[in-house]
């Protein structure tokens, strides 16, 4: 048995409340898959068009939420799509998500863009880029 699944084990023992075991499980899950997938899928509605458009694009997690980098920042046609549409979808795994996606601003939300780019050089060895925020709903 592996250290995630002892511990969902534990938890489900000490636990006599159902919904906030389930909720604490999916999380745990979420964390597990997202430290191990290497991609997501990201679609945004064509600001045009109003059609569909997928993207597969590395991505970092943190404090429950994605965050993926626009190697071209604004002139990334999938950036131009969410600053018209912050609505996503999201395929993480074999998960499907709705989301909000926003760009952060470089001095606004330092701390954060420091940190996604941080992540991202840690997870693959690149950190450059528009880091673009991405909140899955509940």
């Amino acid at each position: 048995m592996h250290a995630f699944d002892i511990l969902v084990e534990t938890l489900r023992r000490e636990s006599r409340e159902c919904c906030p075991l389930q909720y604490c499980e999916m999380a745990l899950r979420r964390r597990k898959e997202s430290s191990t997938i290497q991609y997501l899928y990201l679609t945004t509605v064509g600001r045009n068009s109003g059609l569909p458009r997928e993207i597969e694009i590395w991505f970092v997690e943190s404090n429950d939420k994605l965050y993926v980098l626009a190697e071209h920042f604004h002139n990334a046609q999938w950036v131009k799509n969410i600053q018209h549409n912050q609505r996503v979808r999201v395929k993480l795994g074999d998960e499907i998500h709705e989301a909000t996606a926003r760009a952060l601003d470089q001095d606004r939300d330092r701390a954060a863009w420091e940190m996604a780019q941080r992540l991202a050089r840690e997870k693959y060895g690149w950190g450059e880029g528009l880091p673009v925020e991405i909140l899955i709903d509940e």
